[in-house]
Formats: C-alpha cells, structure tokens, sequence
C-alpha cells in the first residue's frame, strides 16, 4: 500500500530494486465478496489497514477496496 512504500522503502531509505515481498503487510486482509459494507469497514478497523481484498467463493482474490470508496456511501 501507499504507506508501506512511505514506511518501510522510502523513509528507510530501502533499495527500490528489493523484492515486494520485503516491504508488504502480510498477511492479505481480505473479505467475501458478499460482505455488507459496514461490515468491511468494521474488518478494516479492526485489522488496522484501509484497504481489503476481495474474495470470490473459491477465496480468489477478484478486487480491492478503500476505505475512502466505502465512507462514500
């Protein structure tokens, strides 16, 4: 996300070359695709993160959302 690169690469003075996986918050926050909104919203606060991914019914990643594009509604 947005403030892993500020955080762990940019601030840390970290060599853009190093692999994703170094600098990534793990694990992925996720959510079903079937999920109500605040319910998304309350897993975002709970877990500390502004983005989820999106899971199909098979748990394939099928999209991400914001926390910006959820306070929207």
């Amino acid at each position: 996300t947005d403030s892993d690169l500020r955080d762990r690469v940019v601030a840390a003075g970290m060599d853009e070359r190093e692999p994703v996986c170094r600098v990534m918050s793990a694990p992925v926050a996720s959510i079903p695709e079937d999920a109500l909104i605040y319910e998304a919203l309350l897993a975002m606060q709970e877990r500390g993160v502004q983005h989820l991914a999106i899971t199909d019914s098979a748990g394939k990643t099928t999209g991400l959302v914001r926390n910006k594009e959820l306070l929207q509604f």
